[in-house]
């Protein structure tokens, strides 16, 4: 479904968020087949003898009482998983999270030109080898 219908359909839609976790955006995808499933789609024009696509009929409108949100349908709340209580390691202790959080971001920062400076070296080293052998072929 797109953003216009989804707005149609009561549904926000925030034009600036991205889905980064493919575990959180099938969910999401699936509440939302959901919802379209069991959602009654009154038409515009309710005298109107032509039916548009994805209304409902008049029988299921006539049985619909009201309807209810998405949030309080299907919320989007995640089951939270307990984990037990447990000493910390002497490897924790010892660890400094905030200097391996900074190498972790740093090398995140530089993995470009880390991966460009060793591919130059690589044809550096390709180009001595064929010039060498050029040199001993001449002679």
């Amino acid at each position: 479904m797109n953003k216009k219908e989804a707005r149609g359909f009561g549904i926000s839609v925030d034009h600036r968020r991205k889905s980064r976790n493919a575990e959180a955006l099938s969910l999401n995808v699936a509440r939302l087949k959901a919802y379209r499933s069991k959602l009654v789609v009154f038409p515009r024009n309710a005298t109107s003898k032509r039916i548009k696509k994805g209304d409902a009929t008049k029988d299921a409108r006539k049985n619909i009482a009201k309807q209810a949100t998405i949030e309080s349908t299907f919320p989007a709340t995640l089951p939270k998983e307990k984990s037990k209580a447990r000493k910390i390691t002497a490897a924790e202790r010892e660890a400094t999270v905030t200097a391996v959080l900074r190498k972790a971001r740093t090398d995140a920062l530089l993995w470009g030109r880390r991966e460009k400076r060793a591919a130059d070296k690589a044809s550096a080293a390709a180009g001595k080898k064929k010039a060498g052998a050029d040199e001993t072929a001449d002679e």
